[in-house]
């Protein structure tokens, strides 16, 4: 759904009522071009529209903590936007997953390096920050009273790199690859929670199970 004409602040979680003109999806076809239509039917669209008269929309409501994670993900998107910087739509990307800003020369970088992959928030991403998480979790417990607790320090590195995996995949939309990496991380910390040592096919078998 477009609207081309300014419109009001749109923020996640609102509910509008518009005059909207439908049509069905379609797009050229055009030899070696990009197959809107069928890029449209892989999402799910089936009918693509406008805003007609935006002047008379009106805003039903604002729903509630269901759509917390996507308005702090906007909010974000916007101060890093509102920065100014060069390569603001690459960090915008690597930070939400959010691609819309990455310009088509960035993409023709990406294509001809084979590390367009790099740009969405994949598993290896959650990996990297849960393993940054387990070292700030090892840095919280050895510099605060934790110490001498009867909480040791790879439980505690293992809860502070969960959660900062969690909040990531939230920013990143829970996408499939995301969420995927995150119930292998949950599925081997519970493991060793319950002071299992298992191995690597072990860990997959659960998740695919799961």
């Amino acid at each position: 759904l477009n609207w081309y004409r300014p419109h009001p602040q749109l923020e996640p979680g609102q509910r509008w009522r518009l005059t909207a003109r439908l049509k069905p999806a379609s797009g050229s076809l055009n030899p070696g071009a990009f197959n809107y239509q069928q890029w449209l039917f892989a999402q799910g669209i089936n009918v693509t529209a406008y805003v007609r008269d935006g002047a008379r929309a009106e805003q039903l409501e604002t729903l509630g903590h269901y759509y917390a994670f996507e308005r702090y993900r906007g909010s974000i998107q916007q101060f890093i936007q509102s920065q100014g910087l060069d390569n603001g739509g690459l960090i915008v990307a690597l930070a939400t997953g959010i691609r819309s800003g990455l310009s088509e020369a960035q993409w023709q970088v990406f294509r001809r390096t084979g590390t367009a992959h790099l740009v969405a928030i994949s598993g290896l991403h959650i990996g990297m920050v849960a393993a940054l998480g387990y070292l700030l979790g090892l840095w919280l417990w050895r510099y605060t009273l934790l110490v001498g607790t009867h909480y040791p320090a790879p439980s505690v590195a293992r809860l502070v790199s969960l959660v900062l995996a969690i909040f990531y995949a939230g920013l990143a939309g829970f996408t499939l690859p995301t969420t995927r990496a995150l119930l292998m991380l949950l599925v081997y910390f519970l493991l060793l929670g319950l002071r299992r040592n298992p191995g690597l096919f072990f860990v997959l078998g659960l998740v695919l199970l799961s």
